[in-house]
């Protein structure tokens, strides 16, 4: 796949999703497009974070943290 194509990626650096720019939307009164997204729990970022590891054979971080 793409991965293995990318011969010079030295690490791949995984975050979370987050709303911290709801309260923006709604000064400004409007709608946030994304609304229905839920943030990902640890597990989720963690088992996502594996499968690019084994993948792509690089350092993977999640959130800044190296993940091992």
């Amino acid at each position: 796949g793409i991965v293995k194509r990318l011969k010079k990626l030295r690490f791949m650096e995984f975050l979370a999703y987050h709303r911290l720019g709801t309260e923006t939307y709604k000064r400004l009164e409007i709608p946030y497009p994304l609304a229905e997204i839920n943030t990902p729990d640890d597990s989720y970022m963690r088992r996502k974070a594996a499968i690019f590891k084994t993948a792509a054979g690089v350092e993977v971080r999640i959130n800044g943290r190296i993940f091992e």
